[in-house]
């Protein structure tokens, strides 16, 4: 792999130097080239939006049940919120559960995240309620983790995973991360869970990255799991890329993509996971009926956001159709943005039963908050937009009567 720190050269180097960085210059404008092409593709799809309607799409519930975390980040999104103690009551995940199923979707996505999950009190209790009230329509639970909790939580995992399909997604952050026992982790149970690890590219802990990214592609030849490089963003607003990263922290995560992506290849055991170690899909509606899935070898949503901007200024992202965002107040969103106003409280009311749901906002942002919102339908009419959003209100009114008929 690269190296983030170019070592001093001698002069009867500097020539071959010189040559190596107009090779990665050029390298890196075929990249960049190649990142432009496809963002432009997406978003001629994108705005014909997704025309799979409620009943036809899974139902993504992003739920932060904690904001409790044992870590302190320095880039962390919680410190505008100063990592406020905030969790939801059993009885309050109890309510907001039978909500979610209240709306008769054919299908839901799970994702449960912090703060920390692995440390909230009732996440066994939680887990089981989910996989009870949704049953076969729940196709997959996502939790992610910081990984520090893992062993402990191990036998829980273990236990959830028997009933479903579940997702450990681990965020390694190297201002916290015990290398040795994640690695051990891995070791110990990748053939039985299906395990997701987000490298965080940190400019200030380069050699521990780059020691532990190489561990890890020497375990991936013998152990399947994933792994993809995640770009930081800068705080307080979290709206741009750290200030620090350069032209070559970005050679280096690719590099350091192709590297994983050449192990698993080459080794005997395959990831669980649907979502490949390295390449990002992106699904969008051309017609009514028929779908098209664009896939990207050695892409993920935020290195094509760090090379392209993926913005969608001006266009009308569909809130609510196939998302749904709960804070750990109860309060929620149907999209992951600050331009969405909450709804309600799930804790004591249904956000399904509200005829303003599902509506159209706006974008005003040169960039997306949040990559998860890349899924959402985007139209750049807005009278298409609202003929959408009807459709789509519709649709879920039907759901819920037919599950209330049916109970």
């Amino acid at each position: 792999m690269l190296s983030l720190f170019k070592p001093k050269r001698k002069p009867a180097e500097t020539s071959a130097a010189t040559e190596t960085d107009e090779k990665l210059r050029k390298r890196s404008q075929l990249v960049h080239s190649f990142f432009m092409r496809a963002l432009t593709k997406m978003q001629t799809l994108l705005r014909q939006g997704d025309r799979r309607c409620v009943g036809g799409m899974p139902l993504c519930v992003h739920w932060e049940i904690t904001h409790s975390c044992n870590h302190r980040c320095s880039y962390c999104f919680q410190s505008r919120s100063g990592h406020q103690n905030v969790s939801c009551s059993l009885a309050q995940a109890e309510t907001a559960i039978r909500h979610i199923a209240e709306a008769n979707r054919p299908a839901y996505q799970v994702t449960l995240l912090g703060g920390e999950p692995l440390i909230y009190p009732h996440l066994k209790e939680l887990t089981e309620l989910l996989i009870e009230n949704l049953g076969s329509r729940l196709e997959v639970l996502r939790i992610i983790t910081n990984g520090a909790r893992l062993p402990e939580r191990a036998a829980l995992l273990l236990d959830v995973a028997r009933r479903t399909r579940l997702v450990i997604e681990v965020s390694v952050h190297f201002e916290f991360v015990n290398v040795e026992k994640l690695l051990a982790f891995i070791r110990d149970y990748s053939d039985r869970l299906d395990i997701e690890l987000d490298v965080m590219l940190h400019p200030g802990h380069t050699n521990l990255m780059e020691e532990t990214v190489r561990r890890l592609i020497q375990l991936r030849e013998n152990h399947p799991f994933g792994m993809n490089i995640e770009l930081l963003r800068e705080p307080p607003t979290f709206t741009a890329l750290l200030k620090d990263y350069t032209p070559t922290h970005f050679a280096w995560a690719e590099e350091a993509r192709s590297a994983f992506a050449t192990a698993a290849e080459a080794s005997p055991k395959k990831s669980f996971t649907k979502r490949e170690e390295t390449g990002w899909n992106f699904f969008v509606e051309e017609g009514d009926d028929s779908g098209t899935e664009l896939a990207f070898d050695n892409l993920d949503s935020s290195e094509l956001q760090a090379r392209t901007g993926l913005g969608f200024y001006g266009m009308h992202c569909i809130a609510g159709g196939n998302l749904l965002w709960i804070r750990p107040d109860g309060s929620v969103r149907g999209a992951i943005c600050e331009l969405v106003p909450s709804s309600c409280n799930i804790f004591e009311e249904n956000p399904f039963g509200k005829e303003t749901w599902i509506h159209a906002v706006p974008c005003i942002l040169q960039k997306c908050y949040c990559s998860i919102n890349h899924r959402l339908p985007k139209y750049k009419s807005a009278e298409e937009a609202g003929a959408f959003v009807a459709k789509c209100r519709n649709a879920q009114a039907a759901l819920a009567t037919a599950g209330r008929a049916g109970s």
